[in-house]
């Protein structure tokens, strides 16, 4: 809706329509037929600049639903989003003035990391970070999860990895469980 609400095509299309519509009723209220008192009365130019109106609202009718159908494809809709989340992570960004509200770096996982394999096929919904911290710590690894909300999850495929915060702590097999337990997916 917004793209329609800031497009001028669309205000100049609409503006056209009640220009039409209004100048027609206007110059229809001065048209008088003959009758005993009154002499037969058609204001030819108006008649005729109405009529012109009349083609031009018709002419922007059938541009405007040329536009409407470019806008409503997929890419150009996918276009407006990456341009809209561009210009919002742009101004949010541009926001923060205190270098030290910078997230830390993502670590980068050692040799000796365990991958995460997603056990089943479907779409990873949202995750419950308190139940995968708990589940890290009472475990003593690191996990990193390189799955999004949203994302597609294809069964036999990396969900994330982990390692262990120190070198004789293994790696448990019930935390790939625990990993998906606190990973809301929709299988």
């Amino acid at each position: 809706m917004r793209t329609f609400s800031r497009d001028h095509f669309v205000h100049l299309t609409l503006a056209l329509f009640l220009t039409t519509f209004t100048y027609s009723l206007v110059v229809l209220r001065t048209v008088r037929t003959s009758s005993d008192s009154q002499q037969e009365f058609v204001p030819q130019i108006s008649v005729t600049v109405a009529v012109l109106l009349t083609v031009a609202s018709v002419l922007g009718l059938v541009l405007f639903l040329a536009q409407l159908a470019s806008q409503i494809r997929l890419e150009t809709i996918l276009d407006n989003v990456r341009q809209d989340s561009t210009e919002t992570l742009r101004r949010v960004l541009d926001q923060r003035d205190d270098a030290s509200s910078v997230p830390p770096a993502t670590p980068s996982s050692p040799p000796e990391a365990r991958i995460i394999e997603v056990s089943r096929s479907g779409f990873l919904v949202s995750g419950d970070e308190g139940e995968l911290l708990e589940a890290a710590c009472e475990a003593g690894i690191v996990v990193q999860v390189e799955g999004f909300s949203g994302g597609s999850l294809v069964a036999g495929t990396p969900l994330g990895s982990s390692w262990p915060v120190d070198n004789d702590v293994p790696t448990p097999e019930v935390l790939a469980t625990r990993v998906e337990d606190a990973l809301a997916g929709r299988w």
